[in-house]
């Protein structure tokens, strides 16, 4: 048996080995880290681009209030911060266009991160949809932050074209049955997005109340908020008999 003094030890050895190779962790390819998987999806692994943490975002003059809408929803939800428009294409660290046919339901996107001089990288998102290239961005997601680093994003190059296989992706919350807050809801749909799901179910009422206020209708929430335990109605459970 080993003793405590080799235990704890062997333990700080192996907390320190983490802890090293932690600071030397190998750069994550996109499709290491993507989830669902894409369509395709290649990368290079030894070429590395380089992003800053702030991404500065262009799009041609048409496409920019869809893509500064998606931004706007990216640095309220906290994950990625700090990206802006630009008007120079040149000093962009992302180009983001719509373009083309959208293909189904216009939720297809390609995405390209592309390494230049000094190692610094250039991340180009087309797709034929606002649709599309919101799920671009929630890809990107989840491939810088799995490649984040001190003062930016060190990713392997890499190459995505991506089309969901089936158009009804959906997820379904009962809130009759059990109360969760709205920041609660509202970070579901956040997590709902990441993974590109599309349908949110809200189990809204059955027999125990209605639980979504609707100001049009008060009596709703007034009245049939609440389960009243009936002496003679379905919801006296505890009588019933089986047959």
């Amino acid at each position: 048996m080993m003793n405590k003094g080799r235990f704890y030890r062997m333990a700080a050895w192996l907390a320190l080995a983490g802890f090293l190779n932690a600071g030397m962790a190998e750069m994550l390819p996109a499709e290491d880290v993507l989830l669902p998987a894409p369509s395709a999806c290649t990368s290079d692994r030894s070429a590395v681009a380089h992003l800053p943490l702030r991404l500065a975002v262009y799009a041609p003059e048409k496409d920019a209030p869809a893509v500064e809408a998606i931004l706007n929803v990216l640095n309220a939800q906290g994950v990625l911060s700090g990206l802006s428009m630009t008007r120079d294409r040149d000093s962009a660290d992302v180009v983001c266009s719509v373009e083309g046919n959208p293909a189904g339901t216009g939720e297809g996107y390609e995405a390209r991160l592309e390494g230049g001089r000094e190692g610094r990288g250039v991340l180009h998102l087309k797709a034929g949809a606002s649709a599309g290239l919101f799920y671009a961005w929630q890809s990107m997601v989840q491939v810088l932050n799995a490649n984040r680093t001190e003062d930016g994003f060190s990713v392997p190059v890499f190459s995505i074209r991506d089309v969901p296989c089936f158009e009804w992706r959906g997820i379904m919350l009962d809130v009759s049955r059990h109360f969760f807050t709205m920041a609660e809801v509202k970070r579901m749909i956040d997590t709902m997005s990441l993974f590109k799901l599309n349908r949110l179910h809200l189990h809204l009422t059955d027999g125990p109340g209605w639980r979504m206020e609707i100001r049009k209708y008060p009596l709703l929430t007034s009245m049939s908020a609440w389960r009243v335990p009936l002496a003679n109605g379905e919801w006296n459970w505890q009588e019933v008999k089986l047959a």
